[in-house]
């Protein structure tokens, strides 16, 4: 991270000095102005009124329009004279317990890092915060502003919260409230009872941001060339409330179904998973003019013990496949009596290659020139490797760019160790299998150019969509060992 800040926070005759990071970052897509016509993007100058030319940022500064027409010039300068302390210092003025401060004050969260020679200070600080169940009450200027702020201890960090002033902050006379209802003590009972039904450890990484998910599924779909479909509109709810004790029934009843629907399922038995698989992958399989052994299940062993995966073994299992290097070891050791085939499906990163080599049978994750000069250069033996191919161009995701796979490939001939035997593939996630099928089908007449003979594409929730455009291989987990836990 960088620093945003750097200063001191300062009361009575104490002076620490601190850095000012930001503690939060904006998900938000960005987009573009295009021209309608050809989808060309518009460009903004910054034009001189007065001159009728384009301006250099270099000759660009601030002003204030202090009459109709009439600017003067401020600088960083101007500004500091405002309050040069308060530009360098987190200027505390009292301590107060954070419980009186109303949630509706506090802003925007930044992390505080002690400055070289200010640690001491800053621990006896931070502690002695957490000891007395106190908020530092600041003022300090930030981005030509100043802010009221709260300076808190949590953990091991100090933070400085920006609030908002009294003036700032709307009063709510005006709001046509309900004063004191006639709620009978059935009806209190009830809703108390809905809210248990529904109250759980607060959790944050539980939640998402949805809607940012589903304007990018749009964006890929039509990257992809499909066209997005609009979804069911819900039905409109309930006018009024006619009787409000039928209702709170109602939302206790949908709570209980809710809550049992994220239970865990009882764990069917791994070999019935894996015979209904089969029966799926054999249907789309002929859909595309093909038998099911043309299609071979990985099963993928991520966080599943070995007796599961020696469960897996017995019901038929022959391929493996592992994405963490460090967790796949012991399981490699304890199963090696078993005749199974293991594949390396994960990011790999350099240095861990060697392991890899030792101990895997086949690496389906080669995407840049260093890895392939580490394998091929490690390997005491000939070693068939995949390309990961990033189909969905996510910058999440490894793989190399479909544009570069030509010259990969070329450069891959040339390692006498590396026996390329196909593509892989990880395509951007959508609800409906339906809408990853271009890029399947992209990867599969790739492959089909470069006359490879493998193509790994397909996991739980699409792999009939991956058969059916020509997947050699499949990548399975959930569907034959269960939900994963961590």
């Amino acid at each position: 991270m960088r620093a945003i800040w750097k200063g001191n926070i300062s009361f009575a005759l104490v002076s620490i000095p601190i850095s000012v990071f930001s503690a939060t970052r904006k998900n938000e897509l960005s987009f573009h102005y295009l021209h309608k016509n050809d989808k060309s993007p518009v460009s903004y100058k910054r034009f001189c009124d007065q001159e009728d030319v384009e301006v250099p940022w270099e000759e660009i500064t601030r002003g204030y329009e202090y009459e109709k027409g009439q600017y003067v010039e401020i600088t960083d300068e101007d500004l500091d004279k405002a309050d040069i302390e308060l530009t360098k210092t987190i200027q505390i003025v009292e301590f107060v317990h954070e419980e009186e401060i109303d949630p509706l004050f506090f802003d925007k969260p930044y992390y505080l890092e002690p400055q070289k020679g200010g640690e001491r200070a800053y621990a006896l600080m931070r502690d002695a915060l957490a000891q007395s169940k106190k908020v530092g009450i600041a003022k300090v200027v930030l981005k030509s502003r100043e802010h009221l702020a709260a300076v808190k201890s949590v953990g091991d960090l100090m933070t400085l919260q920006t609030m908002r002033f009294a003036h700032e902050i709307v009063e709510p006379g005006t709001l046509n409230l309900p004063k004191k209802a006639d709620i009978s003590k059935k009806e209190m009972d009830l809703a108390n009872t809905l809210i248990d039904s529904m109250s759980e450890k607060f959790d944050p990484t539980k939640y998402k941001d949805e809607y940012h998910d589903k304007v990018l599924e749009i964006i890929q779909m039509k990257v992809a060339g499909v066209s997005p479909q609009v979804p069911a509109a819900k039905g409109p709810g309930p006018a009024k409330v006619i009787d409000l004790m039928e209702v709170l029934k109602q939302s206790l009843s949908e709570t209980k179904k809710a809550k049992a629907a994220r239970s865990p399922a009882p764990m069917i038995d791994v070999r019935e998973n894996y015979r209904r698989i089969l029966d799926k992958i054999q249907a789309a399989a002929e859909r595309s003019g093909r038998t099911r052994e043309a299609v071979k299940l990985i099963a993928v062993t991520k966080t599943v013990p070995p007796d599961r995966i020696r469960e897996a073994a017995e019901a038929g299992i022959v391929h493996v496949g592992e994405n963490r290097v460090q967790e796949a070891l012991p399981k490699l050791e304890e199963l090696r009596d078993l005749p199974l085939t293991w594949h390396f499906i994960g990011h790999l990163q350099t240095n861990k290659a060697k392991k890899v080599v030792e101990h895997f049978d086949w690496i389906q994750c080669v995407d840049r020139r260093e890895l392939a000069e580490k394998l091929n250069h490690t390997a005491a033996k000939s070693l068939p490797v995949l390309i990961e191919v990033n189909m969905g161009g996510e910058v999440t995701k490894s793989g190399i760019d479909p544009s570069h796979l030509q010259t990969f490939i070329e450069d891959l001939a040339g390692y006498e160790r590396l026996r390329l035997r196909g593509l892989m593939t990880i395509p951007p996630f959508f609800d409906n299998p339906e809408h990853v099928r271009p890029y399947f089908r992209k990867l599969r007449e790739v492959s089909e150019r470069f006359n490879l003979p493998e193509l790994s594409m397909g996991m739980s929730h699409d792999f009939e969509v991956a058969v059916e455009e020509g997947a050699t291989m499949v990548r399975i987990g959930t569907l034959l060992f269960g939900e994963r836990h961590e």
